[in-house]
């Protein structure tokens, strides 16, 4: 949910919860109307029950062919139980013909969450750029050594039409350029990141199921993370830049 709802904000520019400087910004006008948005989404486009699902639920939905998108992390396991692979399709076989496309954006571009594991390059390596080079390489050879899964019958292929998505080079475009990548505010937070993500996750969720206004769960939420983290909230005039779509000279 944390992941998601991350996304949702920060492709409205409203920037990620709690900013590199320290200062919570989620209760802003972008945010919460990247919340309505989404509660819109239940019972329209997304089934009622959809707000119960766990991410294994979502999955056998679409696998049984009885929805048309559906977002789920590649690259591990999604139960304890499951044994991990490096990369993966699927974990069972579709019923139907499966692709993959980038996630849709808003007002802002379209945003992807950064993931909780990674290959990383030292800031203090005399060789960067080569080191980068290297990482790409062994990412694309990773993935393409695993798009097959024994359990998926047949090789994903891209969705027809736009936008078609090779996700070799929109992971490098991404790099060189900046792309609207959004990371969880875990190095900001330290040890307190669970608890954060937790409360950004049940403020979300209490939107989706209609027991909050976006507006109530947002005040709320900031009132627990000044408790939890002894962090300020943004200044209206900062809150109100970060929350401007981002332009390609970024």
């Amino acid at each position: 949910m944390t992941c998601n709802a991350l996304e949702w904000q920060a492709a409205e520019g409203g920037g990620k919860i709690i900013e590199s400087d320290k200062t919570i910004s989620v209760n802003n006008p972008r945010a919460i109307r990247a919340w309505e948005r989404a509660r819109k989404w239940i019972g329209r486009i997304s089934p009622p029950g959809v707000t119960a699902y766990q991410e294994r639920d979502s999955q056998n939905v679409f696998d049984s062919g009885r929805a048309a998108f559906n977002r789920i992390w590649l690259g591990r396991g999604i139960s304890r139980s499951e044994q991990g692979r490096q990369n993966y399709w699927r974990t069972s076989r579709s019923v139907v013909n499966t692709g993959f496309s980038s996630i849709p954006g808003g007002s802002a571009g379209s945003a992807a969450t950064v993931g909780g594991f990674g290959l990383a390059v030292s800031a203090h390596s005399q060789h960067r750029r080569e080191a980068v080079s290297y990482l790409l390489f062994l990412i694309r050879a990773q993935v393409r050594l695993g798009e097959v899964s024994p359990h998926s019958g047949s090789e994903p292929k891209p969705l027809d039409g736009p936008p078609r998505v090779d996700p070799h080079s929109q992971f490098e475009q991404a790099m060189q350029s900046g792309g609207n990548l959004v990371d969880r505010p875990a190095v900001e937070t330290g040890k307190n990141y669970r608890r954060v993500s937790e409360a950004y996750a049940a403020a979300v969720h209490s939107v989706l199921t209609g027991q909050k206004s976006a507006q109530e769960a947002a005040g709320h939420l900031e009132a627990q993370l000044i408790e939890m983290t002894g962090f300020q909230p943004a200044r209206s005039g900062k809150r109100a830049r970060r929350e401007s779509p981002r332009n390609e000279s970024e």
